[in-house]
């Protein structure tokens, strides 16, 4: 949807720049945040993490009203798929529960970890029949038929997840080498971004020139 919204408020010959400027924010923002909020947590107080969100929360409104009210569409009036957005919410919750309590609960050791599981399977399996045969779905599964765009999203969920575990994987890895020390791990960190945001910005550059 993002990418949708700058494509329209982009001019055509600016529009790779448009690109450039989303992948560079949304590959730098994963990357400096933790550096960032633990600067200020170290030195102020970790209620600035959320503070500090408040202006740029007001000029992002103010932008987005003033950037955006130019190119509104005709508004539709469609039902919401209420059956669907339950079955979402069942089994990506169950499955955010299990991913976040199951190192503590020795995962599939654990009954409720099995409950869970078994509820996001049954859930997920529901949901798929049901967007499939609903005439307004909650999330339109048939745009998956073209092979270009599942491709496209496959890929796209491979790299991003080898780039993110990244952020995660290699620090602590570093950090346990005797010449890597806890308080320069945070220069991965940096490495990391510095690679993903350009390589990310010339990739959209391309794309949007193409």
């Amino acid at each position: 949807m993002s990418q949708t919204l700058l494509l329209r408020v982009f001019p055509p010959e600016q529009q790779n720049i448009g690109m450039g400027m989303w992948a560079m924010t949304l590959l730098l923002g994963p990357a400096l945040g933790p550096i960032f909020w633990g600067w200020l947590t170290d030195n102020w107080s970790w209620h600035w993490i959320f503070l500090i969100n408040v202006p740029i929360v007001v000029l992002a409104m103010f932008g987005g009203a003033a950037l955006l009210r130019p190119i509104e569409t005709e508004r539709r009036i469609i039902p919401i798929d209420y059956i669907g957005l339950i079955l979402l919410v069942i089994w990506v919750g169950c499955l955010q529960i299990i991913l976040d309590i199951g190192r503590n609960h020795d995962w599939f050791g654990d009954p409720l970890i099995i409950t869970l599981a078994v509820t996001s399977v049954i859930a997920f399996l529901i949901f798929v029949i049901w967007e499939l045969t609903e005439d307004n779905p909650m999330v339109d599964l048939r745009v998956l038929r073209n092979r270009g765009l599942s491709v496209s999203l496959v890929v796209l969920a491979i790299s991003f997840g080898g780039y993110f575990a990244g952020f995660v994987i290699v620090p602590a890895m570093a950090t346990g080498v005797a010449w890597v020390h806890c308080d320069t791990g945070w220069l991965f960190f940096l490495i990391f971004s510095y690679r993903g945001a350009t390589d990310g910005t010339a990739c959209c550059a391309v794309d949007a020139s193409v």
